[in-house]
């Protein structure tokens, strides 16, 4: 509401419930490595943001009627399994998941990771993954370094 105010110069009640529940998306992911004060900040940060994503949406002539693409408003689910040093996996997704906003497979993927000793007691985290989307006929490989 604070950023509705200095922005638009009027309170908007189904802004600020759109910047709570960015917050709460934003979050969502890190929540468990992230301390309470960095949730705090994370949430924050989304929520303002979404303002600004709202507001630019509105300027660009995208139709988002209430904001809700810009708070995470489209479905995605994903199943994995664990096969020890590789998982497997199969996600689905509707909105901007998939090319015509229908609710189809859009992942479905091979991960691998790996700790690469440094020290005693240290190590870096390397992960890595190739993804198909069968419903656009995509490939891509991803690398990850985790500190």
């Amino acid at each position: 509401m604070i950023t509705t105010q200095l922005v638009m110069k009027s309170l908007d009640a189904p802004m600020a419930l759109n910047g709570i529940l960015a917050g709460l998306v934003g979050i969502t992911a890190g929540a468990d490595v992230v301390s309470v004060m960095g949730a705090a900040t994370i949430g924050t940060i989304a929520g303002v943001l979404v303002v600004f994503s709202i507001l630019m949406f509105d300027k660009l002539k995208i139709d988002d009627p209430v904001g809700a693409g810009s708070a995470g408003n489209d479905l995605y689910f994903e199943l994995g399994l664990g096969l020890g040093m590789a998982d497997l996996f199969v996600g689905a997704g509707d909105g901007w998941h998939s090319s015509d906003g229908e609710f189809a497979v859009v992942n479905v993927g091979l991960g691998v990771s790996k700790e690469i000793p440094i020290t005693d007691t240290f190590s870096i985290p390397l992960s890595g993954a190739v993804v198909l989307n069968p419903h656009t006929e995509q490939f891509y490989i991803v690398v990850g370094v985790s500190f």
